[in-house]
C-alpha cells in the first residue's frame, strides 16, 4: 500500500511541477496549451482513482519506461528554450496534439480496465 502512495505522490508531484512550468514559461494559452492541461489532470484524476493493480511490475525495463516518461517532458522544455524556431502550422500541430491526446486517453481508459479492447 506505501508503494502505491508514494507513487500516486510522486505523479502527483510531478504534474504539478509541469503545470507550473507551462503556467510560467506560456505567455498566452491557446486551445493547444488547454488541451495539454486538461490531459495532465485526467492522467492525475485516473491515476488518484484507480484501483489496486492486480500484478506489480518492478522490472529494468519498467523502471526505465517510467524514468523516461517523466523526465522526458522536462528535457522537451529546455530543448525548446535553447533552439529557436519558428510556428509551422498552428492547425497542425492542435490537429496533431488532439490526436495524440484522444488516443492518450483511450490508452488509460484501457489500462484501468474501462474500456475492454482498444
Amino acid at each position: 500500500m506505501f508503494r502505491r502512495r508514494f507513487a500516486d505522490l510522486l505523479l502527483f508531484c510531478v504534474t504539478s511541477t509541469e503545470l507550473v512550468i507551462l503556467f510560467l514559461l506560456t505567455p498566452t494559452f491557446t486551445i493547444t496549451d488547454w488541451i495539454y492541461v486538461l490531459q495532465h489532470f485526467i492522467v492525475l484524476v485516473i491515476a488518484l482513482t484507480r484501483p489496486q493493480p492486480k500484478l506489480w511490475d518492478y522490472s529494468i525495463a519498467s523502471s526505465m519506461a517510467v524514468g523516461a516518461s517523466y523526465a522526458y517532458p522536462y528535457a522537451q522544455v529546455i530543448y525548446l528554450r535553447w533552439s529557436p524556431g519558428e510556428v509551422a502550422s498552428p492547425t497542425h500541430g492542435l490537429v496533431v496534439v488532439t490526436l495524440a491526446v484522444g488516443r492518450s486517453f483511450f490508452r488509460l481508459l484501457f489500462m484501468v480496465g474501462l474500456l475492454g479492447v482498444c
